[in-house]
């Protein structure tokens, strides 16, 4: 009877899992082609490498019986493709970079010779996405690496795709704030788009206002790219009003990376506004600090796993604390709040993990 009962649940586990990837919005890429020789016959039972540059994981597989191969669920970087066979010289073609829910058609001639000899293909123009009609664009990871971000708010760089519009006030584009997302895309309304966060749900659903918002806002530095698609989704979408954010999070490499940073404001830094000057209204004592860091690489336990090529980490820590006094200096608030998706009172503080 115990058996049975374990057996069930673990069905059920397995449905669940099935149906909700079906909701899901795929972050991962997929590399796909035909292989034939030089004069354009198809070659079936070539062995073809997909390599992940970055992390050194290597996916293996063959062409079958019209030539054709295909790779899916790779992470966003850069990729080498390797198709070998006896009688043929090996063909490589380096630098594939692969985006975000990116769909690439990589089709591979082979020349006669000596396997042992090879062609490596570098310099070429970038892949085309040709079996996706959505319309939208990927902000990649030197944008997100290298363009400021107030507050380190990742959700900044969406007005970079054409079509998009910030439709709320300023002073509301912070990390803690679930409206900091209010975004209208290709006509559609505002505050109705769907984020994913590496293929999950990351869409916070607020009744009350008859909206959504991101649930989560990652650090900045976590980020590795996303794409905001703006029109023309497929089945894994169709439940959005407005635009789709999917976002991918780094996922290490062989080789550790690290990041500080600190971010300060104080009155004695800020400049007041024009027309408070013009009526007579000091600037505001506020006092801000942001400050964190992110590390990523291997995992190595010493003389017991080497995860190179194999296991990555991801670490990241963030933390936000500003304050805000009051005209009344003895009605000032000295205990801080750990906010989540809200702000209240004049203190504030918030950290992300």
């Amino acid at each position: 009877m115990f058996s049975r009962v374990v057996n069930l649940v673990v069905a059920f586990l397995i449905i669940e899992a099935v149906v909700y990837s079906g909701w899901a919005q795929e972050s991962r890429g997929t590399i796909l082609g035909r292989v034939t020789d030089s004069s354009g016959l198809l070659v079936p039972g070539v062995s073809v490498q997909v390599t992940n540059i970055a992390t050194g994981v290597t996916l293996k597989g063959a062409t079958n019986d019209e030539g054709n191969y295909f790779f899916s669920f790779l992470i966003p970087g850069m990729y080498r493709v390797t198709a070998e066979k006896q009688g043929f010289k090996r063909s490589v073609r380096d630098a594939i970079e692969v985006n975000v829910n990116a769909r690439l058609e990589l089709n591979l001639s082979l020349e006669i010779g000596a396997m042992a000899d090879t062609i490596t293909v570098t310099g070429e123009a970038p892949l085309l996405d040709t079996t996706n009609a959505s319309v939208g664009r990927v902000i990649d990871s030197r944008e997100t690496r290298e363009l400021p971000l107030n507050h380190g708010n990742p959700f900044n760089l969406i007005r970079l795709s054409g079509g998009v519009n910030f439709t709320d006030q300023a002073i509301k584009d912070q990390p803690w704030q679930t409206l900091n997302t209010n975004y209208a895309m290709a006509g559609s309304r505002a505050s109705k788009l769907e984020f994913t966060l590496d293929g999950a749900s990351n869409t916070l659903h607020d009744q009350a206002r008859g909206s959504v918002a991101a649930a989560w806002t990652p650090p900045g530095d976590t980020v590795a790219e996303f794409k905001v698609q703006t029109a023309t989704f497929d089945v894994t979408t169709g439940q959005t009003e407005g635009g789709v954010i999917n976002i991918s999070l780094k996922s290490g490499t062989n080789q550790l990376h690290g990041s500080g940073y600190w971010g300060k404001q104080t009155p004695s830094m800020n400049a007041n506004l024009w027309f408070s000057n013009r009526a007579g209204v000091p600037r505001g004592d506020f006092k801000y600090n942001r400050f964190g860091g992110t590390l990523t690489g291997p995992v190595i336990l010493p003389k017991l796993y080497n995860g190179k090529n194999r296991t990555f980490f991801v670490f990241a820590y963030e933390w936000i604390k500003s304050v805000s006094a009051q005209p009344d200096k003895s009605d000032r608030q000295e205990h801080p709040e750990i906010l989540s998706n809200a702000r209240s009172g004049p203190r504030h503080d918030r950290w992300r993990q």
